[in-house]
């Protein structure tokens, strides 16, 4: 399995409720196809339940993006994986990042 490095990862707690993240920080550099490798690794990883296992929840991904724009084209990428691991994936501005980590909305 290929490491995987997210530009952050978060855990908030609220109540009885545990949300966990690994953030994705784009700066609109990589492509499509850079992307999609992504996506594959982050699958690949929540595949081995090991955070589950450890820490009774599977850390969601969020690409935190400059631009609407942006946010479109990591979409695309994201509808282009296989449909039980497009759930894994968020998408969001900067100026939408904390509402999403705290209350995201299924994708």
């Amino acid at each position: 399995m290929q490491v995987l490095r997210p530009d952050a990862f978060v855990r908030l707690a609220t109540g009885d409720t545990l949300l966990s993240w690994f953030i994705e920080v784009d700066r609109a550099t990589e492509s499509p196809r850079q992307l999609a490798a992504k996506c594959r690794r982050y699958r690949a990883y929540e595949l081995t339940d090991l955070e589950y296992r450890q820490h009774g929840v599977s850390p969601g991904v969020v690409f935190v993006v400059p631009t609407e724009h942006r946010a479109d084209r990591i979409r695309r990428v994201i509808a282009s994986q296989p449909l039980d691991a497009r759930g894994l994936f968020w998408v969001a501005t900067k100026a939408e990042a904390v509402q999403t980590l705290i209350r995201p909305k299924i994708p």
